[in-house]
């Protein structure tokens, strides 16, 4: 041999020792998981391979130099790999040897067809794999090495085979068996049509008997090795070349959907069976030398049960339906089986087994592209986020199997994968954010008063938007009561106009509720409001209406001075100084006519830059915010009297036009109409405001209202009715006196959350 073609590292010219070297590299090899799993190489076999790669004896067995040759360099990489000393070395070893192999290809194919070269291939396919991941070169190794295995007979049962070596013909029978087994694993992984055809193939297993027998020698292992593992990983192709064939072929891929479901089905069954033959799944201890081989059947099992399921997307029904939520959904076990794919990964030790990282990257970038497209799906799902979060950790893991000593083949492989499962992650990230921008959420903030009916729904979502409604009780100060039942009767007789202000004031039912009300919103309302708010990272504020109890502010010392401290002084501190305040005029707020909707829609937003009423003085606007266009109108059309008349009239058809042309226009996914009276009630419905509903119903528009004191969710006629006007004080009557108003829930496909 001349050894100036050798690389550093390579074994000088062999004497004695050098065959007694092999001896006990064949033997260590063959204690190692690979050759546990893998019987890549027999020991009678690769005596003749020594002799002829060392001594030019050629035999039957080894009847080519080049070949044996290059049979060595493979094995010492493999057996570096898989046999060798602490991983930092193994990977830089076996990365040299396989590279000295592949270098003498061209001179093996030179020679005729051999045991030697068909173990070069084989064994070479596997370095490929566990130092640089190059597929293009695997599947131009193994396409090979599969004619080489149909030139050597491999697809035949050796008993059916006339003449030849018993030890020959048995290993070239393991590694047609490993060819196989790899060209079923690598077609499943890359889509492509696999290289061996089984019907040109005799399928039959490896015989299992242990004790002395004419078939002994059949056995595929010495006596002393355990065999189980390769039946396993037998049994396994098998069903991956069903999945293949019955699913990614060019012909499955044009099955109907019954045909499709039933493929399905009867894979699964298939899988399942495999699965309860594999002492893996039994929940017994097993050995630790088992460990890889456990690990290995586990990432392959979830792997194929996400391969078979995921296809049920080609459905129509399910396409359409796009609801992988269910238990018994295909498309919901192929997610869960990604789940575990990605788990089972994180229980890998990157210091001990690090260097096998190369033969899952492929299932486990496959496993987080069916994550992601799950999130696309539902991004705001709960689950969603576990996912997300377990992407996230799966790409810190990966990270860990890279050290300085590292080839750069393997390095830029993982890194490769590493740079695509970041971006999958990151796109995700957005996507869920993106959904949490577009979803409105509501939290309606109630008081919570003993005996009334309060019914809510806790919401998770960020970026919320706090509902308030019919709060404004601090600082009201109603009539004397003297004047009241006194004094304003004997007015009222003597035909002396009570203004409406005063008449609010001496409201009964108004009167009783002041203590109570103003006690709730001073203590118990304020802070907790304050809190959730800062805790859900409310983004803004909604009011519908009742913002001064009991007959509105203007611009005088007084509506100055119930501004400010039940406005100003009140709303102060944490979220309530960077949220948007989106205003609202209720009955109440319009009491004192024209000067007070001034006030509250053209001075207090000057006053308190938090306080918005839009930009063009009316009291009806519009906004935009996270994606849906809100309009805000008062409670009535009038400002002055909530009698009908031609100028209320007026005023009316000039805000449901604005509504109108505001909804027509708006490309929004959701469309909301802000206002203080509700039409759907548990009290009373207010049918005054018809016309604006109609333009809600028209549109698909949701109405958010205020008045009855309570919290609501109504459904009428394809409309959502949301009420929120429970802040201040809930009243028994608008909430129906405990009994349900109905569901408040999650509503328009869950992305519209209701919630207190």
């Amino acid at each position: 041999m001349d050894s100036s073609s050798y690389r550093r590292g390579w074994i000088p010219r062999p004497i004695l020792q050098h065959e007694a070297y092999y001896l006990a590299a064949i033997e260590a090899f063959q204690k190692s998981i690979c050759g546990q799993v893998l019987p890549l190489v027999n020991r009678t076999c690769f005596e003749y391979t020594i002799r002829a790669a060392y001594e030019n004896e050629l035999s039957d067995i080894s009847p080519g130099l080049s070949s044996a040759r290059v049979c060595i360099f493979a094995f010492m990489a493999l057996s570096s790999f898989f046999a060798g000393q602490p991983h930092v070395d193994k990977i830089v070893t076996a990365d040299e040897y396989a590279r000295e192999a592949q270098d003498l290809l061209p001179e093996m194919l030179n020679e005729s067809v051999t045991l030697d070269g068909l173990q070069a291939l084989t064994m070479l396919c596997l370095c490929c794999q566990a130092t640089s991941g190059d597929m293009l070169s695997i599947e131009l190794m193994l396409s090979t090495a599969t004619r080489f295995v149909f030139h050597l007979k491999g697809n035949v049962y050796p008993e059916d085979i006339e003449g030849g070596t018993l030890s020959a013909k048995m290993h070239v029978r393991n590694l047609f068996w490993i060819c196989f087994t790899l060209d079923k694993m690598f077609s499943l992984r890359t889509g492509l049509q696999p290289f061996i055809d089984v019907t040109n193939c005799d399928l039959t297993l490896p015989r299992m008997q242990t004790v002395t027998g004419p078939l002994e020698s059949l056995q595929p292992f010495y006596h002393q090795h355990n065999h189980s593992m390769f039946l396993t990983l037998i049994r396994l192709s098998l069903v991956q070349s069903k999945v293949y064939h019955g699913l990614y072929s060019f012909s499955a891929q044009r099955q109907s959907d019954a045909d499709l479901l039933a493929t399905i089905r009867s894979l699964d069954i298939a899988l399942d069976e495999w699965r309860a033959s594999v002492p893996t799944f039994s929940g017994l201890p097993r050995q630790n030398e088992n460990r890889m081989a456990d690990f290995l059947f586990e990432m392959q099992y979830h792997y194929c049960m996400a391969a078979i399921h995921q296809t049920s997307s080609r459905c129509t029904a399910w396409v359409r339906n796009q609801d992988t939520r269910a238990a018994g959904s295909s498309l919901a076990l192929s997610v869960a089986a990604s789940r575990s794919v990605l788990r089972k990964f994180l229980e890998t030790d990157p210091q001990s087994e690090g260097q096998f990282l190369l033969f899952c990257l492929p299932e486990l970038s496959t496993s987080a592209i069916h994550l992601f497209s799950n999130i696309l799906m539902c991004p705001l799902e709960d689950r969603s986020e576990t996912d997300l979060s377990l992407m996230r950790v799966v790409l810190g893991h990966i990270g860990k199997h890279i050290w300085r000593q590292t080839p750069t083949t393997f390095t830029a492989q993982v890194r490769l994968v590493e740079e695509f499962m970041g971006d999958l992650y990151h796109l995700a990230e957005m996507a869920i954010l993106k959904a949490r921008r577009e979803t409105v959420s509501f939290i309606l903030f109630s008081n919570l008063t003993p005996g009334l009916n309060h019914p809510g729904l806790l919401c998770s979502y960020q970026n919320d938007v706090g509902v308030i409604g019919d709060f404004g009780w601090t600082g009201w100060k109603p009539a004397p009561l003297s004047f009241c039942n006194g004094v304003m009767p004997r007015l009222i007789a003597n035909n002396i106009t009570i203004p409406r202000e005063v008449q609010n004031d001496c409201d009964p039912g108004d009167r009783a509720a002041i203590s109570n009300a103003t006690a709730l919103q001073g203590k118990s309302q304020y802070q907790p409001l304050r809190n959730l708010c800062e805790k859900k990272n409310c983004s803004a504020f909604l009011s519908v209406g009742g913002n001064f109890y009991n007959s509105g502010v203007d611009f005088t010392t007084g509506g100055i001075i119930r501004f400010q401290k039940v406005w100003v002084d009140m709303y102060c501190g944490g979220v309530f100084d960077t949220a948007t305040w989106y205003q609202c005029l209720g009955n109440h707020d319009v009491v004192k006519g024209q000067s007070g909707v001034d006030f509250e829609t053209k001075v207090a937003p000057l006053y308190d830059p938090h306080w918005y009423f839009g930009t063009t003085g009316r009291p009806y606007y519009t906004y935009n915010p996270h994606g849906a266009d809100w309009t805000a109108t008062p409670a009535h059309p009038s400002t002055k009297t909530p009698t009908r008349s031609n100028v209320t009239r007026a005023e009316r058809a000039t805000q449901v036009a604005f509504l109108e042309q505001t909804f027509a226009a708006s490309k929004a996914e959701w469309k909301f109409l802000q206002l203080h009276h509700g039409y759907m009630s548990a009290a009373t419905n207010n049918t005054d405001v018809a016309p604006q509903i109609a333009v809600v119903e028209k549109h698909g528009g949701v109405l958010l209202n205020g008045h009855d004191h309570c919290l609501a969710h109504f459904y009428n006629n394809n409309t959502n009715f949301i009420l929120a006007g429970g802040v201040g004080y809930p009243h028994a009557g608008d909430c129906n006196y405990g009994l349900p108003l109905g569901p408040i829930h999650q509503v328009a496909g869950g992305k519209l959350a209701v919630c207190c």
